[in-house]
């Protein structure tokens, strides 16, 4: 699980992954989207991205904002990806 904190006015960055991809909200409010649709989302909401569907998160409203977010284990191969990737948020 990985858990991001995403300034107002700030996203998670256009991305499409090999495995799919469960989002948490858990504070704030946003703009999800998914496969070219966009929703607004708020804390308790869940979005599911399947495999292979170019997806982003934008965040304009709130002043704290996080989401956690649950992958295969096999996305991130790498741990020094994962923790830059952190920091990039």
């Amino acid at each position: 699980m990985v858990v991001m904190t995403v300034p107002v006015g700030g996203d998670i960055g256009e991305e499409v992954h090999t495995v799919d991809q469960h989002l948490i909200f858990t504070s704030g409010v946003a703009k999800a989207i998914v496969g070219g649709e966009e929703k607004e989302v708020k804390a308790g909401d869940l979005v599911i991205v399947p495999q292979g569907t170019k997806h982003n998160c934008a965040y304009s409203i709130d002043l704290f904002n996080e989401l956690k977010l649950i992958y295969s284990h096999q996305h991130w191969p790498n741990p020094s990806l994962l923790v830059h990737r952190l920091r990039s948020c």
